[in-house]
């Protein structure tokens, strides 16, 4: 027989309240799971104890964690970007305004070096004092620099980390941690301070040693100069970042400082300097030379542009003459290649650049001859008589000079200023006419044989007559032009007598219409 007992038979003989009360806690524990209600819960506290503790959960969590973005970035690259967009907008907005500072920075500093004088008196300095010159450079420049810095193991006085710069040199890092703990040590005990009360300052000559003391680690700085608050914030901001980071291994310390050979990055934020300048120069020279290279472009941006308007307005003139078509444009940097059709009975492309104030110098014109179709040339037009009289009248002034010679006889001034007045009204009345009127001043030479002295002769007069003319007259030299005829044009077709030969001798005017 056997002695074991069912379930069954011992439900039989409990009450029905315990019936109900057993039955439901095996069929929870039977099918029950757990909540992801119930997990939420307790999952926060868990985890922060745990954390607290050995801070397993947060390493534990790199990998998962990278795994989890990088999944997340080839998904959809879009979410992440636009979850840090406010915070990397904001870096690069900082960090491209601390560029332009910092470029604005150097090249002041750059400009100061090429121009002032001050550099070569701390030379002097240098040399007279017998240190070096950028000890001088540093002593005039600079309001402190941190030299050195020292992590020490707050209750130990050991050297956990430390860190110089690359142009200073110190002792034994290790005798310099166990010296710092020694002195602090002796000045408490001489002067009787209590366990509250702490050595934070020591100074001796240009250098300081600030001490900034934790629970756990100590930050001691050499600094040269005269420091202020700002380093103390640094300080303290650093020590903090230290106590999170390496709050384990502080915690168990047992006299390895191996696993503090990381903490090096963590303290070269506090390797900082001040200029003397800080806050109060600005950047002179570079503002200077930056408002001269914009001025500079400036002018030459707009000259630049007005001479391509001009340019442009040119070409649209030649295509827009009747009888000409620019076919090609290539715009060069230096010099502009036109292909130009052109009917010969059009005006000339030298006659249009005239009208539009061009060099034709700059531009590089392959002109083809055609006949245009579409060309009616302008029929000949009548000259007003009111124009023709004053062209007459124009040609009886003469300018006379002596035999064989490019010199004036005297008291032609008068000459030429009538002649310049009557010029400046032939130019007038004819453009009220639709005309263009243009001036040729012509020398003639006296005598019977046309050879190379008497055309020499004839253009050094006109050279003559056009330098004394645009002297009284200059805002209508552009109307004028010179040339010499020798003989082949005289005055006096038939010269017998001595006055004929006075009037060939000479320079005069003439009025053409177009």
């Amino acid at each position: 027989m056997s002695n074991e007992i069912s379930s069954e038979d011992l439900l039989k003989n409990l009450d029905p309240e315990e019936k109900y009360h057993v039955k439901k806690l095996r069929d929870r524990l039977k099918g029950e799971t757990i909540s992801p209600e119930a997990v939420g819960k307790i999952l926060p506290e868990a985890v922060h104890l745990g954390e607290a503790q050995n801070r397993k959960i947060s390493k534990s969590m790199v990998e998962v964690t990278e795994r989890a973005i990088e999944s997340s970035v080839h998904k959809d690259p879009d979410t992440l970007s636009t979850a840090l967009f406010p915070v990397i907008g904001a870096a690069i907005r900082r960090a491209i305004n601390q560029l332009l500072i910092d470029t604005m920075a150097n090249m002041n500093v750059g400009l100061e070096q090429v121009f002032s004088f001050q550099r070569l008196l701390w030379r002097y300095q240098a040399w007279k004092e017998g240190v070096s010159f950028l000890e001088i450079v540093l002593r005039n420049t600079i309001q402190f620099r941190v030299e050195h810095v020292f992590l020490i193991h707050t209750r130990s006085g050991i050297l956990l980390s430390s860190l110089s710069r690359e142009d200073t040199k110190t002792a034994d890092d290790d005798m310099v941690a166990s010296m710092l703990t020694a002195v602090r040590d002796y000045i408490k005990d001489s002067l009787s301070l209590s366990n509250s009360e702490q050595v934070n300052v020591i100074s001796a000559g240009d250098f300081s040693l600030i001490i900034e003391e934790g629970p756990r680690a100590t930050l001691a700085v050499v600094v040269r100069g005269l420091s202020d608050n700002s380093l103390k914030t640094v300080m303290r901001d650093v020590l903090d970042l230290i106590h999170i980071k390496f709050f384990s291994e502080l915690e168990n310390y047992n006299g390895d400082t191996s696993s503090f050979q990381d903490a090096q990055k963590e303290l070269n934020p506090c390797l900082i300097s001040k200029d003397i300048s800080d806050g109060k120069a600005k950047p002179i020279y570079a503002i200077i030379f930056v408002s001269l290279f914009f001025v500079i472009a400036l002018f030459f941006g707009v000259r630049f542009g007005l001479a391509n308007s001009k340019r442009s307005a040119f070409i649209a003139g030649l295509d827009a003459q009747p009888g000409m078509i620019v076919a090609f444009v290539d715009k060069g940097l230096f010099k502009t290649t036109l292909k130009v059709l052109h009917d010969p009975r059009t005006r000339s492309i030298e006659e249009i650049a005239t009208e539009y104030e061009i060099d034709l110098s700059k531009f590089i014109i392959k002109s083809e001859g055609f006949i245009s179709t579409s060309f009616e040339p302008q029929p000949d037009r009548q000259v007003p008589a009111e124009l023709l009289a004053l062209a007459k009248k124009l040609s009886t002034y003469l300018l006379l000079f002596e035999q064989d010679s490019g010199e004036l006889r005297v008291n032609q001034e008068e000459t030429v200023r009538e002649a310049g007045d009557l010029v400046s009204v032939i130019i007038d009345k004819a453009q009220a006419a639709g005309f263009t009127a243009s001036i040729e001043i012509t020398g003639h030479s006296a005598g019977k044989v046309e050879d190379e002295a008497s055309i020499s002769v004839s253009e050094e007069r006109a050279q003559k007559a056009m330098a004394l003319f645009s002297s009284v007259n200059a805002p209508l030299v552009k109307y004028t032009r010179i040339r010499g005829a020798g003989i082949s044009d005289p005055v006096v077709a038939n010269e017998i007598t001595e006055e004929d030969k006075i009037k060939n001798r000479s320079v005069t005017f003439k009025a053409l219409f177009e």
